[in-house]
This record gives C-alpha cells, sequence and structure tokens, in this order.
C-alpha cells in the first residue's frame, strides 16, 4: 500500500519540491556545525511542506496514518541524497530532521484521524484558517503578541539575537498566512473551478487574487514591527541578520507562494511546500548567523 501511495504522489508538485528542498537542507545541515533546534525545525518544515493540508489526509478514510508516511518518505529520500552528495556520516546530522518530521506526521495523521466529524474545522486547528479561509481569531492575536515580543526582545534587549525575529516571522507566515491564501479542504478543487468561471473574477478563497491580497496582508502584519527597528537601527538594519533581512524573508516567501497560486490547476499544497521549503532551506543555511 505504501508504495501504491509513493507512486500517487509522485504525480504532486509537493511531493518533488519537498524532496529538493530536503537535499538542499541536508546539504547545509552537513556542511556545518549545526544546532540541533535547527535540525529539528528544518525536519518539521520539510515534514509540512510534503503533507500538505491535513484534511487532504483523512480524504479517504482508514488511511490517513498510511499517506502521511508515504509523503514524508519524498524528504527523507532528499536527504539521503544529500548525505551521499556530501559523502558525511549521516546518523548524527540527519536523524534529528527525521525524527522531527516522524513527529509531525503523528501530529497530522492523528487530527486527520480524530476529527472527521467536522471536515470545516479541520484545517482550522491545525493551521489556524477555516476551509473558507477565514481566520479563527486566536491565529492573529497570537502571531502579533508574537512578532511583537521578537521585535522588544532580538532588536532591543538582545541584538545579538536578532536573526531569531525572522525564523518567529516565516514560521507564523508558513504556519497561518499561507494556509488561509490557499485554503485548501477536500472541495477545494471543484471551489477554484467553480470561481475560475464566474463573471466578475470575485476576490473569494481559492483565487489568485484573493491569495495575493492575504499574503500582502500577512507580510504587512509580520514584516512592520522589523520596518520599525529597522527606521530605528539606521545602516545597522542591513547586517546580515537585520531588520531588513527578515522583510526579505517574508518578501521572498509570498513571491514563491503567491507565484505559484497563480498557475493553473495547481493544488493548494503547492504553495505551502513552497513556502515551508524556503524556509527550511534559510534555516539551514544561515543559523550561524541567528
Amino acid at each position: 500500500m505504501i508504495g501504491l501511495l509513493l507512486r500517487l504522489d509522485a504525480r504532486r508538485p509537493a511531493s518533488w519540491i519537498a524532496a529538493v528542498a530536503a537535499f538542499a537542507v541536508g546539504v547545509g545541515i552537513l556542511d556545518r556545525p549545526t544546532p540541533l533546534w535547527v535540525a529539528a525545525a528544518c525536519g518539521s518544515l520539510l515534514a509540512i511542506a510534503a503533507l500538505g493540508f491535513p484534511a487532504r489526509l483523512a480524504a479517504v478514510p482508514g488511511l490517513a496514518g498510511r499517506r502521511a508516511v508515504a509523503r514524508v518518505a519524498w524528504p527523507v529520500l532528499g536527504l539521503g541524497a544529500a548525505a551521499l552528495v556530501s559523502g558525511r556520516a549521516t546518523v548524527g546530522a540527519v536523524l534529528p530532521a527525521v525524527t522531527a518530521a516522524a513527529l509531525v506526521v503523528g501530529l497530522a495523521a492523528s487530527l486527520a484521524i480524530a476529527l472527521p466529524a467536522t471536515r470545516r474545522w479541520r484545517q482550522g486547528l491545525a493551521f489556524g484558517s477555516r476551509d473558507d479561509g477565514a481566520s479563527t481569531g486566536w491565529v492573529d492575536a497570537a502571531a502579533m503578541l508574537s512578532v511583537l515580543a521578537a521585535m522588544a526582545v532580538c532588536y532591543f534587549l538582545a541584538p545579538q539575537a536578532a536573526g531569531w525575529y525572522a525564523v518567529v516571522a516565516g514560521a507564523w507566515f508558513v504556519g497561518a498566512v499561507v494556509p488561509r491564501a490557499m485554503p485548501d479542504g477536500v472541495d477545494a478543487e471543484a471551489r477554484r473551478t467553480l470561481l475560475a468561471t464566474a463573471a466578475g473574477g470575485p476576490l473569494l478563497p481559492g483565487t489568485p487574487l484573493h491569495a495575493a491580497r492575504v499574503l500582502a496582508t500577512g507580510v504587512a502584519i509580520l514584516g512592520w514591527p522589523a520596518m520599525v527597528a529597522g527606521l530605528l537601527w539606521s545602516g545597522a538594519a542591513w547586517a546580515a541578520s537585520g531588520p531588513a533581512a527578515a522583510v526579505a524573508l517574508l518578501v521572498v516567501l509570498a513571491g514563491v507562494s503567491g507565484a505559484s497560486a497563480c498557475l493553473q490547476r495547481v493544488p493548494g499544497d503547492t504553495p505551502l511546500a513552497l513556502a515551508a521549503g524556503t524556509l527550511g532551506t534559510f534555516l539551514a543555511w544561515f543559523a550561524q548567523a541567528l
């Protein structure tokens, strides 16, 4: 069954994106001393990139766990390829990432299995947005408090840890903004087809215009504390771990996910895979600057 699911997932762009991102992350982890939290965070992001939305995992009853395992096999293959290319001993370097991926798989599969009755809220409990793309409210408050606290600590109280702001803001962008911009419940494909035929191109979930608006709003909300700090930092804002780098990361995440959202017949989990893979690659390669 796992082999069959792997062949089916080979048709998903998200599977290949997750594998390529895992290769880039693996090379970054093996090429330099990497803290354990970086490897674990990268593994979690790669698992998110491969899994897509939990509602999709439960589309076929009884297969959620096996579908999750089959999908996460793609980033594991990418990590293995990176280990072969680098020629390094792999157990100590790659195991934390694989372990984190396994934890995310278990969480996603549990959500998909334990919440079969209310499909509309499955995605909300996992990502903080309902199946129609609207926010559940508490996510906006948590994100705003998090980035304000990160601004105070990273840019003013402990400027030596300035790079952490980019991590916090990027995590919220991948976990909350992208799923809200590209709602992808089990009926999303039919909804996108219907909206594509509607007169006037309504600004509703599932349309490129809606995605662009949500992504731009997310960059503004998560990035304005860094912009304010950048004005106060003056010339130092352009340092490798400064406020300008955090804003640039958010713009890149919005760009890669938004560009894929404009393509025809692209599943909603493709932009999520691109954003998660990009953030994971950033963590693997720039951890030393954090």
